[in-house]
């Protein structure tokens, strides 16, 4: 029995290929002769600079940059021959903020702009950026900032965009040190720019907003949306996804013509996955926490897709699953085994638990019930 193990990361406790391990060890443990095929996997969001690591024999690269509320710090990207691999997070991500800190109406992304242009400096002709655990919601114009845009107020005034000055811009404009190249964005989700399932309604709290600050970074979108139509005729609230990142892949969009693509996507293609699932007997996948979400174009989802395509039995392994009877039913070839399902707190000892659960299933009996 070929078993193929594609999990995205448990966030906050596990990576992809520590998950991957854990699932392995389980395996063996309760079934020794199973032949393993290990694929840590992501959806474009943080965290998928490790997993391309894997697949690309890239430089890692250092740069002094800056966290999402301008602290400096040290931050890194990939560059492979004229390609180079920024991820979101590891400078302008969520994460480097204490919750005190976190208000999406003052972070910006200047430090992911900084990496970009180092990166271009260096003779990088592409950058593929990766979306995910944003501290922003200012549609990525403190990124075009670093790259040659300026942004200017009713006085002409420049202003550094953050969520709580996009309002205040009037207009924009190339400087001379505007810096052409052509741009991919990886990301997750399709939500739009504004409105109820917008940047700012839907990701704002999670990023610190009040009801108040998410109105007024709602309005700013807008406005901003308004402005880039204006002055280019691109509407970027009519892009699925443009809202990804606090709007990043909508500005982006237009500002640098960039290209938006499906993160688990472009990472399948690259690990050669759908193959490797066709000639499996069964399939484990999983992330920290499954619900809703999971199955619109995130790792969980997209797996279930291809195992629904190829007629595999899927198994899930979750710290949290919080998925309706309903949605269950929407894929009826997977079965979701979740930590807390346990009263295991899947934050602590995560490794162990997910090995513990992959012990106890039975893995024979899932690859028979579709025969």
């Amino acid at each position: 029995m070929t078993i193929l193990i594609a999990p995205d990361k448990f966030k906050g406790s596990l990576n992809a290929q520590a998950v991957c391990d854990s699932i392995e060890r389980g395996i063996q443990h309760a079934h020794p002769t199973a032949n393993i095929i290990k694929i840590p996997i992501a959806d474009g969001g943080d965290g998928t600079l490790s997993i391309l690591q894997q697949y690309i024999e890239a430089e890692k690269v250092y740069v002094n940059s800056m966290n999402a509320l301008g602290k400096p710090m040290k931050a890194y990207y990939l560059l492979h021959q004229k390609v180079a691999y920024v991820e979101l997070a590891i400078a302008s991500g969520l994460a480097h903020l204490k919750t005190a800190e976190r208000n999406p109406l003052y972070t910006h992304n200047r430090g992911t702009g900084i990496l970009i242009k180092d990166a271009l400096e260096r003779g990088a002709q592409k950058i593929v950026l990766c979306l995910g655990g944003s501290a922003t919601t200012e549609a990525g114009l403190s990124i075009a900032s670093e790259l040659g845009y300026r942004f200017l107020n009713q006085q002409n005034q420049a202003i550094q965009p953050t969520g709580e000055t996009l309002l205040a811009i009037a207009h924009y404009e190339k400087t001379k040190a505007f810096i052409n190249f052509e741009l991919a964005i990886l990301c997750d989700v399709t939500n739009p720019l504004y409105g109820p399932q917008g940047a700012a309604y839907v990701y704002g709290p999670q990023k610190g907003a009040n009801q108040t600050s998410v109105e007024l970074l709602d309005m700013g979108l807008q406005h901003i949306a308004q402005l880039i139509q204006q002055q280019t005729t691109i509407d970027i609230h009519a892009i699925p996804g443009g809202g990804a990142a606090g709007g990043i892949a909508g500005g982006l969009f237009a500002l640098f013509d960039a290209q938006l693509l499906n993160g688990f996507d472009y990472l399948a293609k690259l690990s050669n996955l759908e193959s490797q699932l066709e000639a499996s007997d069964l399939v484990v996948s999983g992330e920290g926490k499954i619900d809703a979400s999971s199955l619109q174009g995130k790792v969980p989802g997209k797996i279930a897709e291809l195992c629904l395509k190829h007629q595999k039995p899927l198994i899930l392994i979750a710290g949290d699953s919080s998925l309706r009877d309903d949605a269950l039913h929407q894929i009826p070839l997977y079965t979701v085994s979740a930590l807390a399902e346990h009263d295991i707190d899947s934050m602590r000892n995560a490794a162990t638990y997910v090995e513990r659960i992959a012990r106890g299933i039975d893995w024979e009996a899932h690859c028979e019930s579709l025969k």
